[in-house]
């Protein structure tokens, strides 16, 4: 492509080393040539996944980047959404609130392009792990309590039901 113009403009359709020449004249017939490379990067494209999207309270989830394009290395941004966050490629995190939870993901390449990714994690009640010990909710009620009486298990999560299961003996 060719302009005649002081602030010339392209877009390259494709990544790759490219040359540009610009050639001025003055009025007096003098003239100038000068050349440069351009180096042209893959797009950045970025992609976050995880091993599951449906998960129990405190279960972890082991979360992990797809990276296409760019120029590496690469810088990383998780946000947990509850007050979680990391900054290496793969993390693994627990969720301490029911619903669905969106997790974000942010890549940085080492030329300034920047994409981010997003995922939604469902939070389901039955807990897969046992919860720690000490876990409060933001009024500084205990968020986890149990009662086992007469056969009975129930568990409560910041005052709301959550399952009641009857053991007997036959």
């Amino acid at each position: 492509d060719t302009a005649s113009t002081s602030a010339p403009r392209h877009t390259y359709a494709d990544a790759g080393r490219y040359n540009a020449t610009v050639w001025a004249n003055d009025s007096a017939a003098s003239r100038a040539v000068a050349r440069v490379a351009i180096q042209v990067n893959p797009m950045l494209a970025v992609t976050a996944q995880a091993n599951v999207t449906r998960v129990g309270l405190y279960a972890p989830v082991r979360f992990s980047d797809r990276v296409t394009g760019g120029t590496g290395p690469y810088t990383y941004w998780w946000d947990f959404g509850n007050a979680g966050s990391a900054t290496t490629a793969t993390a693994v995190h627990a969720f301490t609130r029911l619903g669905n939870q969106t997790v974000s993901l942010v890549v940085n390449d080492s030329v300034g392009a920047s994409q981010s990714s997003q995922i939604q994690i469902q939070v389901v009640a039955a807990p897969t792990t046992v919860p720690p010990g000490n876990a409060t909710t933001p009024a500084g009620a205990p968020e986890w309590e149990y009662a086992v009486g007469a056969g009975a298990a129930v568990v409560v999560v910041a005052g709301i039901l959550v399952a009641a299961v009857v053991l007997r003996k036959r």
